[in-house]
């Protein structure tokens, strides 16, 4: 038998069905996390047979934990890039700069298109119902940020020690992950969001109030 060799360049149909059952996995374990969420459910949804799970990940436990470490990486990648993106080479910002840049690189990934409200119910269903081990998260999201985060703050403030910093940081982007996650609670009421104070003013609060928090963390520094 004659086997056709595929043209250099052409799309390779394998990969194209694995990619279609890590967004429809995506979009319905977000949606009815994974108890509810069944294979058939999701070979529907990506449009291929129920055989196609076990062939291209071994399973649905295997598939979860493929599809929630690829968006994980792209959070990752998205926040490392919207910082290196924000301050360019040899520039010295301001400390209020360097905070606002952080936030923009923290929020990027969860507030500019559809992935992102999935990204934020995938997070929170991990915390209630854990498939995946808690090093996960920490090696592959939130210590390489933190440690761009924190290597930027000291960058601009130099008398900071790294544990200052690293407290500084998780300080920050508590702040911002709280509000975000209380946002969208506000937004599920439709009668409760004129009590929103839009982003961009949330934002600028949570600096002003974060640098005066470096600064006095600053005052107890020896000179």
């Amino acid at each position: 038998m004659i086997q056709t060799v595929p043209q250099r360049g052409a799309a390779d149909p394998s990969a194209a069905t694995k990619e279609r059952l890590l967004d429809a996995a995506e979009k319905l374990f977000a949606k009815k996390g994974f108890l509810a969420t069944s294979v058939r459910d999701i070979t529907t949804e990506a449009g291929c047979n129920v055989a196609a799970v076990n062939y291209h990940f071994g399973g649905k436990d295997a598939l979860y934990s493929a599809m929630l470490r690829r968006r994980v990486a792209a959070v990752r990648e998205k926040r490392l890039a919207t910082l290196n993106a924000a301050l360019g080479a040899g520039l010295r910002p301001t400390l209020e700069q360097t905070l606002r840049a952080i936030a923009d690189a923290f929020l990027a990934p969860v507030l500019e298109d559809e992935t992102g409200p999935r990204f934020l119910e995938l997070m929170s269903r991990e915390m209630v119902d854990r498939r995946l081990p808690a090093t996960v998260f920490l090696e592959e999201l939130f210590e390489p940020t933190s440690d761009a985060f924190c290597a930027l703050l000291r960058r601009v403030e130099p008398r900071l020690d790294q544990q200052s910093a690293r407290t500084c940081i998780h300080l920050f982007v508590g702040q911002l992950g709280h509000t975000m996650h209380a946002r969208r609670l506000f937004e599920s009421c439709p009668a409760r969001r004129n009590k929103l104070t839009p982003w961009p003013r949330m934002i600028d609060e949570i600096v002003r109030f974060s640098a005066g928090g470096v600064r006095a963390q600053l005052e107890e520094v020896p000179r």
